[in-house]
């Protein structure tokens, strides 16, 4: 496992203490399903840098793939609250709302997606309005317990 997570981080070009190395050391931890050693390598990257945009997203998508939406929401709504509205957090923080029941809160992500990058990612907002139109905008719990 450690010569596959060295091969995948070398020649990244990346500069000396970048968070990208670590990053990619978490997403092949995480693509093996050692989704624990993923989170360790990037909650200490986050340690050392907290405003590290990458390992927030790595550490986002390592609690997706585990199935911990909470925690993928959380890490989610980090990034998009110091501005990171990346195609990339749009879609996964509509897909973890997705996943959680909250349909009308993903479909309000997905939409912001497709009105911010219709024009340069058609694919990726083809796919999203694809999602939204198989969401439902009703709420599926009534008194906070689901139906």
């Amino acid at each position: 496992m450690a010569l596959v997570i060295a091969l995948a981080c070398r020649g990244v070009g990346m500069e000396k203490g970048s968070a990208e190395p670590h990053a990619g050391m978490a997403r092949v931890y995480s693509s093996h399903g050692k989704h624990e050693e993923a989170r360790d390598v990037c909650s200490e990257l986050l340690e050392r840098n907290a405003d590290s945009p990458v390992a927030r997203l790595a550490l986002a998508s390592t609690h997706y793939k585990a199935g911990n939406f909470v925690s993928a929401e959380t890490e989610y709504r980090e990034l998009l609250k110091y501005g990171s509205e990346s195609p990339v957090v749009l879609f996964n923080m509509g897909q973890t709302l997705r996943k959680l029941g909250r349909e009308s809160e993903a479909a309000s992500a997905l939409e912001k997606l497709v009105s911010m990058y219709s024009s340069v990612l058609p694919g990726l907002c083809t796919e999203a309005r694809s999602i939204i139109s198989g969401l439902s905008r009703e709420p599926h719990h009534e008194d906070g317990v689901f139906q």
